[in-house]
């Protein structure tokens, strides 16, 4: 009667090693990724909101912003309330490296990075006529997680495409302080 209990161990261990979360990981990213391009594609402008100091690495330092200035939670992570217009030059480029088809990746399933936890460096708030849209960059991980309007979208993003994206946005780097963590050298 009870016998599949004795089995629930093999089991929870094929689930763990199966392709399904994997195809499951894919089908979502190559799902949401073109209608991402597409909305990136047709953005006017770009408001950038500037991560606060990473919550592992840098908690004090965390916390001290936190208590001095004046934030905003932006999909569960806090930001500076003051926003920059990003620059109509720096739009195109973000616009030609974020539609290049190796600028993203789908996660890999299981994998653990080893950053100290996801955290966005800096958000990119657009309004597509209906709703406003996000993307946040981790560059320490090199993650990607946007709020569009067809759902969540959370994938790797590859050395050469963070490294640019990275080179972009750190010029719109004004309020978080400097520190061994950040910016990055």
């Amino acid at each position: 009667r009870l016998w599949w209990i004795s089995l629930s161990p093999v089991i929870v261990f094929l689930l763990w090693i199966s392709p399904v979360p994997q195809l499951a990981i894919n089908l979502r990213y190559n799902y949401l990724m073109p209608r991402f391009r597409e909305q990136i594609a047709k953005a006017h402008g770009f408001n950038i909101y500037e991560g606060l100091p990473h919550q592992r690495f840098e908690s004090q330092l965390l916390a001290d912003e936190l208590a001095r200035t004046k934030t905003v939670l932006l999909r569960d992570f806090p930001f500076y309330v003051e926003t920059q217009l990003m620059n109509p030059a720096d739009s195109q480029r973000l616009k030609q490296i974020c539609t290049r088809s190796d600028a993203f990746a789908p996660r890999m399933y299981g994998i653990t990075l080893r950053c100290g936890g996801y955290h966005p460096d800096y958000c990119l708030a657009w309004n597509d006529g209906s709703a406003t849209n996000y993307a946040q960059f981790c560059f320490g991980c090199g993650e990607l997680k946007a709020q569009i309007q067809n759902g969540e979208l959370h994938c790797y993003v590859p050395e050469e495409a963070r490294n640019e994206l990275y080179q972009l946005l750190i010029h719109y780097h004004t309020n978080r302080p400097s520190s061994a963590h950040w910016p990055k050298r």
